[in-house]
């Protein structure tokens, strides 16, 4: 059985779409962050338009996980990893999309999570002159 087709647009509706892989600008899976203030929260819809089924809500400040984008007159969109759909209580479908920047409000909804970067190794030369200092200092006092 095949699987279904990803980022379908529905008929009538114009739109751009951006490639999830990293020829399209590498959007494997980059997080988003719902920050929109105050609101119930954001709706997952089957489909990249307005009009579309809405199928589940991300609450303010819920982090997902992107697959794809694509932009129309609506906005942009991003398309939900699979694993976001499950997350959300979504598993029964293929695709949910989310409005990242609502082009008739001009409102960005979501925003990239920056991921924690891992500690910076210390120079063993670094830590070896630190050292001496603070063994001389103890030595010393304050007249080093």
């Amino acid at each position: 059985m095949k699987d279904p087709p990803q980022g379908i647009v529905p008929p009538g509706q114009e739109g751009s779409k951006k490639s999830g892989g990293p020829e399209g600008g590498g959007l494997n899976h980059r997080l988003r962050r719902f920050v929109a203030r105050p609101s119930a929260g954001l709706r997952v819809r089957v489909h990249p338009t307005l009009q579309s089924e809405q199928i589940g809500v991300l609450p303010v400040d819920g982090v997902v996980a992107i697959a794809d984008e694509l932009q129309n007159a609506d906005g942009l969109w991003v398309r939900l990893s699979p694993e976001a759909l499950v997350d959300l209580g979504i598993p029964g479908h293929a695709e949910g999309w989310c409005l990242q920047f609502n082009q008739h409000l001009e409102k960005t909804l979501l925003v990239p999570v920056e991921e924690p970067k891992a500690p910076r190794a210390v120079d063993g030369q670094v830590l070896l002159s630190f050292l001496n200092y603070c063994v001389l200092y103890l030595i010393f006092g304050h007249s080093i």
